[in-house]
């Protein structure tokens, strides 16, 4: 084992910087806001629907913002299948096709047997 060394003495603490001067803020940017919207329909009421969701158009506002409406608000009919049919600006009946969860939820639940599945495969291979 080494000798023990003698503690050096302790320096003078040193004085402490100047804070800096804070930056000033700044005015935020306006957030994008308007969505790319491949397809939208417009109906014979000037209304632009951009999407529908549970059965419910989604229409966009003169703003640029969009807005989940009933369908009746508008001037659109909920058909049994849950599709909305409008009549477009020119004159002709649009079919809007009805999407939300469902296909989702089955999804997950096939997903969930497979990974299930082969875990039990797993298991009785080892």
């Amino acid at each position: 084992p080494t000798e023990p060394t003698e503690p050096t003495e302790p320096t003078e603490p040193t004085e402490p910087s100047k804070p800096t001067e804070p930056s000033k803020p700044t005015v935020p940017n306006k957030p994008v806001d308007t969505n790319p919207i491949e397809n939208p329909v417009n109906t014979d009421t000037d209304v632009v629907i951009v999407a529908v969701e549970d059965s419910k158009p989604i229409i966009q506002l003169a703003d640029g913002t969009t807005k989940k409406v009933e369908a009746k608000e508008i001037g659109a009919n909920v058909q049994k299948d849950g599709t909305v049919t409008v009549k477009g600006s020119d004159g002709k009946m649009k079919v809007l096709p009805k999407t939300g969860e469902t296909e989702n939820i089955a999804l997950s639940v096939l997903g969930s047997v497979m990974v299930l599945g082969s875990g039990i495969i797993f298991k009785k291979r080892i």
